[in-house]
C-alpha cells in the first residue's frame, strides 16, 4: 500500500519483515496452534534509502451489526508506529 501512497509507479518500500515481540511471536502462535506461517502483530518496513518503520498492531477487533445477517459488520484495527532514520 504505501508503494500506491507514492504514486503508484514508484517503489518506496525494500523489505516488510514480521518482528517477534511480547505476546506475538512465532513461538507463541505455533504453541496455540498456528503455523510458521501465520502473520504476526508487528512489521519492520524497510524503505529505499534509510529509513524503516516499526508498526504495532495494539488492538482489533470486529463485530456483526444486524442480529440475523452476517453480511453487515465493522471492523476496527489500533497501531503504533516508530520511525528510524
Amino acid at each position: 500500500r504505501l508503494d500506491q501512497f507514492a504514486g503508484g509507479t514508484k517503489k518506496v518500500v525494500s523489505t516488510v519483515e514480521y518482528a517477534n515481540v511480547g505476546g506475538s511471536n512465532r513461538m507463541s502462535v505455533i504453541a496455540k496452534g498456528g503455523t510458521e506461517f501465520d502473520p504476526l502483530t508487528t512489521t519492520v518496513t524497510y524503505f529505499r534509502g534509510p529509513a524503516a518503520q516499526k508498526s504495532f498492531m495494539t488492538s482489533h477487533g470486529s463485530e456483526f451489526l444486524a442480529e440475523n445477517d452476517d453480511s453487515i459488520w465493522f471492523g476496527h484495527e489500533l497501531d503504533r508506529s516508530i520511525f528510524a532514520l
